[in-house]
C-alpha cells in the first residue's frame, strides 16, 4: 500500500497528514540539518522518525523549515496562503530547480540540474 514505517504512528497525530509529507521530505532528501524558528513537537518527531542523525536547529524564519542537504538547500513554506507574495518571489527569483505546492504547503528544490518548472499538486 505504500506506507511508510512511521505511517501508524504519524497518524496518530493532529495535522498527520503534513506530518506525514515532512516525513517523507526528510526520508527522500537525508537533510544533515533542519533549520526552523517554533517546529512543533509533531513536526520534531516527524523529522527525527526519518532520520535520527538530522540536526534541528531553532533558527531562521517561523514560516519556513530549510533541510540542509550537502550543499542543497530545501525550502519548505508552511502556509503558502498567509505569504503568497514571498511565495512567489522565491520562485521568481529561482533560475533551476523546482516548486510544488498544494495550494497550503509549498516546496522550493533549487537543484542546478532540474529544469526550471513549477508544479501544483496534490500531496
Amino acid at each position: 500500500n505504500g506506507a511508510y514505517y512511521a505511517s501508524s504512528e504519524l497518524a496518530r497525530m493532529d495535522n498527520s497528514e503534513w506530518l506525514g509529507v515532512l516525513f517523507r521530505l526528510v526520508c527522500e532528501f537525508e537533510p544533515d540539518e533542519v533549520i526552523s524558528t517554533g517546529l512543533t513537537a509533531g513536526e520534531r518527531c516527524a523529522v527525527e522518525m526519518a532520520d535520527s542523525r538530522t540536526v534541528i536547529v531553532s533558527s531562521g524564519e517561523r514560516d519556513r523549515i530549510v533541510m540542509k542537504c550537502r550543499g542543497l538547500s530545501v525550502t519548505v513554506v508552511r502556509d503558502v496562503l498567509s505569504s503568497r507574495s514571498r511565495w512567489e518571489d522565491m520562485k521568481s527569483g529561482m533560475r533551476c530547480g523546482m516548486t510544488f505546492t498544494n495550494g497550503r504547503v509549498g516546496i522550493v528544490v533549487p537543484r542546478a540540474d532540474l529544469p526550471r518548472q513549477d508544479f501544483e499538486i496534490n500531496f
